[in-house]
């Protein structure tokens, strides 16, 4: 079976950015942003592994997104593959947008608005002062239109959806976001417990010794005496 050699250039652009697209598309990045918070409150040096933390920030993801993979997957077997094959034109590849439609409804579900709020308020900005960069050499009389202009656009940019590469943005922003507070929930009570040993080696007169040393144990006995994993998990996945 002959294969157009379109096909390669998209599989190869298509594996090029799929570690973007887990990055940036997924539950990836909030799970990492968690469990490194998490591995710096424990002061366990490299436990857990970057390999472990990327590993288990991809399961979550996948947990997370696999209502999204079925959806999807359902919608892809409705597909003539067959032609599209054949013929890769942009009339055909267009046929496949379907398949990305779940994905798009769960980064605009889980997209906090004052994100979109934000960037969309940014994209006024940035769009403005290009077109007064631009209309700034013309003729004096066009000030008015010049400043009437950016306002137009921005009122008709607010009444229409948000652009893709915006919506991805804020959902970069409100998984960052959501990630530090939980991170920040964690770190509290680790602190505590630095503070703790720390005063208790400086009152019994044992300044020579680490307080990470006495205070790894009792943070792991603490995170496994109250099920940490088993919260923590399910913590991140009632995020979504």
């Amino acid at each position: 079976m002959e294969v157009n050699p379109l096909w390669f250039l998209i599989a190869t652009a298509v594996m090029a950015l799929a570690p973007l697209f887990i990055g940036v598309g997924t539950a990836f990045i909030k799970v990492s942003v968690v469990l490194t918070l998490l591995r710096s409150g424990l002061n366990a040096q490299q436990v857990p592994s970057n390999f472990a933390v990327g590993a288990i920030s991809l399961a979550v993801s996948l947990f997370v997104m696999s209502g999204v993979i079925n959806t999807a997957s359902e919608e892809f077997f409705k597909i003539d593959l067959q032609k599209i094959i054949d013929k890769p034109t942009v009339e055909n590849i267009s046929k496949l947008k379907p398949i990305a439609v779940p994905w798009i409804d769960f980064i605009r579900n889980n997209t906090n608005p004052e994100e979109i709020k934000l960037l969309l308020e940014l994209d006024h900005y940035l769009n403005k002062k290009n077109v007064q960069d631009t209309t700034s050499s013309n003729l004096l009389n066009s000030d008015e239109t010049v400043k009437n202009q950016p306002n137009v656009e921005i009122e008709r940019k607010t009444e229409t959806q948000p652009s893709l590469p915006l919506m991805i943005s804020a959902y970069v922003l409100s998984e960052l976001k959501q990630g530090f507070i939980v991170g920040t929930m964690i770190l509290l009570p680790f602190l505590v417990i630095d503070l703790v040993v720390s005063n208790v080696l400086v009152a019994l007169g044992m300044v020579m010794l680490s307080p990470n040393t006495v205070a790894l144990p009792l943070k792991l006995l603490v995170f496994l005496l109250i099920d940490g994993w088993h919260l923590l998990f399910t913590t991140l996945v009632r995020t979504y």
